[in-house]
């Protein structure tokens, strides 16, 4: 009988993980600023505690902004312009730092990353890597989890309601946004000890991986 319990309890683990995997995300992303969403943006590395941040060079379809935010960060107009931010690292204790520009009522996400430190990090995508999908989300596999870990669709910061850690692995809901889109991709961003992932990407096709992504 013992062989059949551990075969039942391996089962209804099995059962109870697709069960939890498998369950779409009810809300939607907030309102996105789809003319900064189409093309993905570059992660804005700093070589310094301040820089200057000018949303339409990043992102050419914006001018005259109506706000910038970000975690960690102290952001303001320069001179009133709306065409030129201010950025002043507050949180130094973590390297990447989220950025958020609105207009309309709409966001984007810019990422940056400190790189002013003398303890420099050493790019290494594979330090997290891609494994497949399964009920609709990314897999990725790790030795140790990452101590910042961020995923984007395109240049929209997913909630971390998308994002399920387990000891070795981290899965990533698939937005049903991307059904919409014919071709984009989810980017990973992490740090995982002095190694860092910039800018992972995962091709989509209308939702869809491409599985033979490197």
């Amino acid at each position: 009988m013992k062989p059949n319990i551990r075969i039942t309890s391996r089962f209804l683990f099995c059962f109870c993980f697709l069960i939890c995997t498998s369950c779409n995300i009810k809300k939607p992303l907030k309102a996105i600023l789809t003319e900064a969403n189409l093309q993905t943006a570059t992660c804005l590395r700093m070589d310094s505690k301040v820089d200057t941040l000018f949303p339409d060079r990043v992102f050419p379809s914006l001018t005259f902004v109506d706000s910038v935010t970000g975690k960690g960060l102290t952001i303001q107009p320069v001179h009133n312009n709306r065409n030129a931010f201010l950025i002043e690292v507050r949180d130094s204790s973590v390297k990447f730092h989220e950025i958020f520009v609105y207009k309309g009522g709409k966001m984007v996400t810019l990422m940056t990353l400190n790189d002013y430190s003398t303890n420099k990090l050493i790019e290494d995508s594979t330090v997290i890597i891609f494994k497949g999908m399964l009920n609709k989300r990314l897999l990725f596999e790790y030795a140790k989890r990452p101590s910042e870990f961020y995923a984007l669709w395109q240049n929209v910061v997913l909630p971390s309601s998308f994002i399920t850690f387990g000891k070795k692995n981290v899965s990533i809901q698939i937005p049903k946004e991307t059904k919409q889109v014919k071709e984009s991709c989810i980017r990973i961003f992490g740090i995982n000890g002095n190694k860092m992932v910039l800018d992972r990407r995962v091709s989509l096709i209308y939702g869809m991986p491409l599985l033979d992504e490197d």
